[in-house]
């Protein structure tokens, strides 16, 4: 049975020049939520709760205050002193939580289908600190879930391509053009963009960037 205790909020300032490895975007971090099975809404609530742990740092490590209060791993912070079954349930030694798709399973455990759990566990909904820091992260956050599941481009990026801006975000747009039928797929992410025209026979690929 794992027993849930909050992580801490750390606080990492200047974190990027010291993270050994380097540190995760937020699509990143996104995309190994995402991987470890975390729904996509869950999956933007948990990068905002990484980016405030550890600031997006694979290999950050917080011993607690004082020192030995707690042992804490990786981008969600996993607590192995409070949850050692953890370690048990994924067959894995401590050390291995430094891998971020290891980290995300561990936090996966942690969030057990329950949404409540993400308070429980990283105090999302407690006033000062812990709330302020997931708040100011969830955008980062909604912006990679769009990046990295979206799949459209925006009205203005459309517009820059001489296209319907009113196509924003859309996955496949069908146009009856007459006597023809124009079939445009959008299956790219950014600012790049990948259009396949059907047109009486005729195939045309056309790439912007």
């Amino acid at each position: 049975m794992i027993m849930l205790v909050p992580v801490l909020h750390i606080g990492l300032a200047g974190l990027a020049a010291s993270c050994s490895g380097g540190v995760l975007t937020p699509d990143q971090i996104y995309s190994y939520a995402e991987g470890a099975g975390f729904p996509s809404d869950v999956a933007t609530e948990m990068t905002a709760i990484a980016l405030r742990e550890s600031g997006g740092c694979p290999t950050a490590y917080y011993g607690g205050s004082p020192a030995g209060a707690e042992s804490s791993y990786g981008l969600w912070q996993i607590n192995v002193k409070a949850n050692p079954s953890l370690l048990t349930m994924l067959g894995i030694t401590a050390d291995q939580l430094y891998d971020p798709a290891t980290n995300a399973a561990a936090a996966f455990l942690l969030w057990g289908g329950n949404s409540a759990n993400l308070q429980t566990a990283w105090y999302i909904n407690t006033p000062g600190t812990y709330q302020q820091g997931y708040l100011a992260n969830l955008p980062a956050a909604e912006a990679a879930a769009q990046e990295v599941d979206g799949g459209g481009l925006t009205a203005d990026e459309l517009s820059a391509a001489g296209m319907d801006p009113s196509l924003a975000n859309t996955s496949i747009a069908s146009v009856d053009s007459g006597s023809a039928d124009q079939v445009v797929a959008f299956g790219m992410t950014g600012s790049e963009l990948a259009i396949g025209v059907g047109l009486l026979g005729l195939v045309a690929v056309v790439a912007l960037s």
